[in-house]
């Protein structure tokens, strides 16, 4: 509390401050339920709050109403719940076979007949285990599939039944449950048998949980207490032994109920009950939020970071689990984001920094270029690297939020698309000349109006230009999910707004951007050392030999507070696809000086309120409009960011690149696929770099070799692995970077748009520098081909390509 008051002047009793922290702490466990809850498809809501360790009862009525829940029932015995689980675990033993076969009644008649062999095998180890002899035990037998749309990788879990078409319907019912649309057209794919055969318990188990009290007179309680609810005054509360309590006993909170492993806290206004089975209930009323204030409040302003933060995590669930390709659904390519009135950004989910970074200034011109022309339910699209875009493939989907017939806010999710369209699959072309030969330009496209997707004015968009977009149903497809995901938002920030008023909710966004500020001007105080003012300037070369020069001058305003101008001047101009946007280098700057501060402030604008960026027109950091740009978004971001650390001397060279490898069919059939590879991050003081990790910008996941090998066939992935000493040496060693080889099983359209192969990741301090990356072709009679960082062409059937990425760059001398 004395520190509090020291550092921000505010005044906090110990009650307050506590109580705040056991606020935040309820809003931290919040934040997993909700994300996994709506990960799977579920209302938290409509669902009873179960409780178990030690510290769940005392948290239950808490979490409760953050959750919307009106019911917790916590069980008997539930802080030993999972020891008293396993002393009365059933015998039993399970099998999972993937049999892969279409849905169809020949199919059904097979598995069945192979589910009663499974079934006969696991009785009989099972009944060998229980070792009965020649007695006859009972046995539960359970029989699941796991089916999946033919061609994708999810699936849902099933009971077996022999009726194709009673299968078929619940899948599509489940589906639409889970992904928010029911399948058509499609065929469905069994992956997996699971047969499980557990041992039947007696009537003994039923009744393990009974209350020792039957129904008499009201126990007393042990004594009454004074706790704080509130941070204003205490409450006389009484204490109840959970052993003396009868069956049927209400208690109106608040209440205390101790037992020898846990304490179960009732709050004001809740009802506690205990049921004939020793499970104690407890009935919440209606949540009636206290009038909050709009004047900033530490506690409050921790919570409000976990509420926008989760329902940034709760768009991108929703985001994933109803996205249709691998680049959204498994290689989590996107991110979800709220936005103010103006478009500034408030707070994200842990996703993608090159998108999130530049995700508000494609909000901004949204509001720039269609005004007060935008209505409750129109959801928008656009990737125009010019207007807050990063690069073509990368599709933003924006809406607003209107509170009281005024926009209060915007949700924004952005995605990587397999496809925009352009001269190569993949839409990622090393060599090309100008924007048109990267694919479709989409610059804020109506794409819901009055609730209603616009197929045909989406598709017709798709389908424009010299290059148009491929597989368009999938774009169609990906495009649906990220308006699912704003809609998420949409529901969400409006319930917040419902909780705690409008008025709070846009008071502590602007607080957090304040205090996002405030943790900046720190940062800044440090790197200034005391003076008032210093110079910190670094130069790196793309392996084009393009130079990226960057010069920060800090220095203190009229109110003696720090704030520094960054100077990209000297940055050489460049006719490739490296040119990055504006937008990229704004992400990168805001990425760098947000992990500057250790402090767990969301990513947001406020980050760069004492920052200036100058970036000269032309040069390649911010190039003129229809210039080539793809590969400015994935590799020149990390130079930036490599330069940026270099300046202020802060780590190591990361590997500097995303190692993008794009392939796809020779034909007119739409496939194609993409990805970006890890490698090794920059050693700092104190700490190695990481090994096989991605760095920086981005945080994609690698696809799982099963996905690719089964959504593209005409790909075997031969070997992954990390490239053993690849980090650089020093008394910090960089991390090491990975092997990753593709055998291919039919000709294929091959893009590789990847850095660092010519000059490597610099160490500092002493310390040496990574191992450069290397792509190569092995030739089916095991002779060698180097490839350069951009390669576009034909790669036939038996060729191996196999991309070594660079390692990290070590800190300090050995």
């Amino acid at each position: 509390a004395n520190q509090i008051e020291n550092s921000q002047g505010i005044k906090m009793s110990v009650e307050e401050l506590a109580l705040g922290f056991v606020r935040i702490a309820n809003e931290t466990m919040c934040r997993p339920i909700k994300e996994l809850s709506v990960a799977r498809g579920h209302d938290p809501r409509t669902h009873s709050l179960v409780t178990f360790g030690g510290a769940g009862a005392q948290h239950a009525c808490g979490i409760a109403r953050s959750l919307g829940i009106n019911n917790i029932k916590i069980p008997q015995y539930a802080s030993l719940l999972s020891a008293y689980g396993i002393l009365l675990a059933r015998h039993r033993r399970a099998k999972v076979e993937t049999v892969l076969l279409d849905l169809t009644d020949d199919s059904l008649v097979a598995i069945h007949g192979r589910a009663s062999e499974l079934t006969s095998e696991l009785e009989k180890n099972l009944k060998d285990e229980m070792r009965l002899g020649g007695e006859d035990p009972e046995f539960s037998i359970t029989i699941n599939l796991d089916i999946r749309v033919k061609g994708t990788d999810t699936t849902i879990t099933m009971p077996f039944s022999e009726s194709t078409e009673n299968l078929i319907n619940q899948f599509k019912a489940k589906h639409l449950k889970e992904y928010g649309f029911k399948p058509s057209g499609v065929i469905l794919e069994i992956v997996n048998l699971m047969v499980d055969v557990s041992e039947t318990k007696s009537e003994t188990e039923k009744n393990i949980f009974s209350s020792s009290n039957p129904k008499g007179s009201p126990p007393k309680p042990l004594e009454t207490v004074p706790v704080w609810f509130n941070p204003d005054k205490s409450t006389d509360t009484p204490i109840y032994d959970r052993s003396e309590l009868t069956e049927g006993f209400v208690i109106d909170g608040p209440a205390l109920i101790v037992e020898p492993h846990s304490t179960i806290v009732i709050d004001p206004g809740a009802v506690a009950e205990l049921d004939d089975t020793g499970i104690v209930s407890i009935s919440l009323h209606e949540r009636s939020m206290d009038e909050t204030s709009t004047e900033y409040d530490p506690v409050l302003l921790e919570i409000f970071h976990n509420q926008f933060m989760g329902i940034a995590e709760q768009m991108g669930r929703v985001l994933q689990r109803t996205a249709h390709s691998v680049n959204v659904k498994e290689r989590l390519d996107f991110s979800c984001a709220i936005f103010d009135s103006v478009g500034r950004l408030v707070a994200n989910a842990p996703h993608i920094p090159v998108h999130l970074g530049a995700m508000g200034e494609t909000v901004r011109n949204l509001i720039f270029s269609i005004g007060d022309n935008i209505n409750p339910g129109d959801f928008y699209c656009s990737n125009d690297p010019f207007s807050g875009g990063s690069h073509l493939p990368d599709i933003t989907v924006m809406a607003p939020i209107f509170r009281d017939s005024k926009v209060a806010f915007y949700a924004a999710s952005r995605g990587h698309h397999a496809d925009i369209g352009g001269v190569m699959p993949g839409s990622m072309h090393p060599f090309s000349n100008n924007l048109e030969e990267e694919g479709v330009v989409l610059k804020n496209i109506l794409l819901v109006s009055d609730n209603e997707f616009r197929t045909d004015d989406v598709t017709r968009a798709l389908g424009n230009g010299k290059y148009p977009a491929r597989n368009i149903p999938e774009r169609l497809a990906d495009l649906r999910a990220q308006v699912a995901a704003v809609q998420k938002g949409i529901f969400e920030l409006n319930k917040l707004c419902n909780d705690y008023s409008d008025n709070v909710v846009t008071a502590y966004m602007g607080h957090i951007r304040n205090d996002a500020r405030h943790a900046m001007q720190d940062v800044l105080e440090i790197l200034l050392e005391g003076k008032s003012e210093r110079t910190f300037e670094f130069t790196d070369y793309l392996d084009s030999s393009a130079k990226i020069k960057v010069c920060m001058r800090m220095s203190r305003n009229s109110d003696g507070n720090p704030v520094v101008e960054i100077d990209f001047t000297g940055t050489d101009a460049l006719n490739s696809s490296l040119n990055a946007p504006y937008a990229v280098t704004y992400a990168a700057v805001l990425y760098v000086f947000r992990t500057l501060t250790n402090r767990p402030i969301p990513l947001n604008e406020g980050c760069l309120e004492l920052i200036k960026i100058i970036i000269p027109e032309g040069c390649l950091l911010n190039p003129s409009r229809g210039a080539a740009v793809c590969g400015g978004n994935v590799e020149t971001s990390q130079r930036i960011v490599d330069c940026l650390y270099g300046a202020l001397n802060a780590a190591a060279a990361s590997q500097g690149t995303m190692n993008n490898i794009a392939f796809g069919n020779t034909d007119s059939s739409g496939s194609q696929y993409y990805e970006t590879i890890a490698g090794g991050s920059g050693a700092v003081d104190g700490h190695h770099g990481a090994s096989a990790c991605q760095v920086h910008m981005t945080n994609t996941r690698i696809t799982d070799p099963e996905i690719i090998e089964i959504r593209f066939p005409q790909i075997r992935l031969e070997s992954f692995k990390i490239r053993e000493n690849s980090g650089g040496q020093g008394r910090f060693r960089g991390g090491d970077g990975v092997i990753r080889a593709y055998r291919f099983l039919k000709p294929q359209s091959v893009s590789i748009l990847s850095e660092r192969r010519k000059y490597q990741p610099y160490g500092i301090n002493g310390g040496k520098p990574g191992k450069s990356g290397k792509n190569l072709l092995i030739h089916p009679d095991g002779s060698i081909e180097k490839l350069e960082g951009h390669f576009q062409g034909l790669i036939n059937d038996g060729y191996i390509l196999e991309i070594r990425t660079p390692g990290g760059g070590g800190f300090g001398i050995l």
